[in-house]
């Protein structure tokens, strides 16, 4: 290699570790503002182990009355191709950690918990409300229809939850549940005998949310992928009141004046959100009566 070949190796891995420096520091040589914006961006680390696929970060999460289990389990189907996993990044409180992107061990995390109040997170550029009860235990994995989901015992039909039952796909849904976009397994013992998979549903108790808000607002209520909205007004007077479900392939959506936020709500739970200045959302949560928080 002659010296003008070093010359441009050595000014490529300088202007790499100065994109990386530039993110961690800024460009006025101080350390950035936020935790979470000082870690390298995924274009500065593209190409090489180590990528940050995802950010999540516990922005606002209540009362912290309690705490619960955040296990985050997300494999990198792109690793190889890199030469080694990507990671998560998960922010809670100032502390930022790096989580290898792979299914596992995968890493614990111990989170805030409260019975009344909705916590904020961010994944991503998005916004996401999400009620998290004292002792439950929240998985962050991969999927092929949202790339990310979050799995629980009130988020996901096949833990096996009292508040999800299996029947006859012809057949309706109790009053006060729906069926649900995901197909048992082949062999699911709640599941009629003898039936096949495609004649068998998920039904599960549903969610339900109500929105006010301190002036006359109009919001756009929808699923993440789906043209379809259905607008509403809310006010101090007024409230919108829909079901709603989290679910892998079926996210829905509140948006106000172009801001989207996703509802992570689960079998059973009861939402009441206030609109507050700003277009930011607040609110208390609590479980239907009869619904059940954990799997015994």
């Amino acid at each position: 290699m002659n010296m003008t070949s070093l010359q441009r190796t050595a000014a490529g891995i300088s202007s790499f570790l100065a994109v990386v420096a530039g993110s961690i520091y800024g460009r006025d040589g101080q350390a950035a503002p936020s935790a979470l914006d000082s870690l390298p961006t995924s274009e500065s680390l593209r190409g090489t182990a180590g990528l940050v696929l995802h950010r999540l970060e516990i922005v606002d999460p209540g009362s912290r009355a309690g705490s619960a289990r955040l296990l985050v389990r997300f494999m990198d189907d792109d690793a190889d191709a890199r030469g080694g996993p990507g990671t998560i990044a998960v922010s809670i409180g100032k502390k930022v950690t790096l989580v290898p992107a792979v299914r596992r061990p995968g890493k614990a995390f111990t989170v805030p918990a409260s019975n009344v109040d909705i916590q904020h997170w961010r994944l991503d550029d998005k916004d996401i409300l999400v009620y998290v009860r004292p002792n439950d235990e929240i998985t962050f994995l991969a999927d092929a229809c949202a790339i990310w989901t979050l799995s629980s015992a009130r988020l996901n039909p096949n833990v096996g939850s009292p508040d999800v039952a299996c029947q006859i796909a012809k057949a309706p849904c109790s009053s006060g549940w729906r069926g649900l976009t995901d197909r048992p397994a082949e062999g699911d013992d709640r599941c009629p005998s003898g039936e096949s998979q495609e004649a068998t549903k998920f039904c599960a108790r549903t969610g339900t949310v109500s929105v006010k808000a301190y002036t006359d607002t109009q919001i756009d209520l929808g699923v993440v992928g789906a043209d379809d909205k259905s607008v509403q007004k809310v006010g101090p007077r007024t409230a919108a009141e829909f079901g709603a479900l989290f679910e892998r392939c079926s996210i829905p959506t509140l948006t106000v004046a172009g801001h989207t936020t996703l509802l992570v709500i689960g079998f059973g739970e009861r939402w009441s959100l206030l609109l507050g200045s700003g277009g930011r959302l607040s609110g208390s949560a609590s479980l239907a009566a009869g619904a059940r928080s954990k799997v015994d």
